[in-house]
C-alpha cells in the first residue's frame, strides 16, 4: 500500500494502527517492551532513538502519526530490541513480537486488485 508520509491519518487507518498497537500489547511477552526501557542508559552509540509501546500509543492518542511514522516507530523497537540482544536468547522474544506484527499488519493494509 501506498503511505503519503506527509499526511495526517484517515480514521480508517487510525483505527488499523490502534489495533495493530493492542494486538502487540496482547503479545505475551509484550510488558518488556512497553515502558521506557530501564537499561536505556546502556545502549550506547548505535541506538541514537529509543521507542517503545507506551510512546507509540501516546503519539497515537495524540494524533501526530502517520501510517509510515508509526510504522517506522514500531520497528525501531525490534530494531533496537534486536541490536541489543542479538547475541542472547532474550533477542527471539523480539524476533517472535516483530514476525506477530509483520504478519498482522499485512492483513490489516492489504490492498485488493481489481480483477
Amino acid at each position: 500500500m501506498a503511505v503519503s508520509v506527509s499526511r495526517q491519518m484517515l480514521p480508517e487507518e487510525q483505527l488499523k494502527c490502534e489495533f495493530l498497537l493492542l494486538k502487540a500489547y496482547c503479545h505475551p511477552q509484550s510488558s518488556f517492551f512497553a515502558e521506557t526501557p530501564r537499561n536505556i542508559q546502556d545502549y550506547g552509540e548505535p541506538f541514537k532513538e529509543a521507542m517503545w509501546l507506551d510512546l507509540v500509543k501516546e503519539r497515537l492518542t495524540e494524533r501526530v502519526y502517520t501510517v509510515a511514522w508509526f510504522l517506522r516507530d514500531m520497528r525501531l523497537i525490534f530494531r533496537n530490541h534486536q541490536m541489543f540482544y542479538k547475541a542472547s536468547d532474550f533477542g527471539q522474544i523480539g524476533l517472535d513480537l516483530e514476525a506477530e506484527f509483520e504478519k498482522d499488519l499485512k492483513k490489516m493494509f492489504t490492498v485488493h486488485e481489481a480483477r
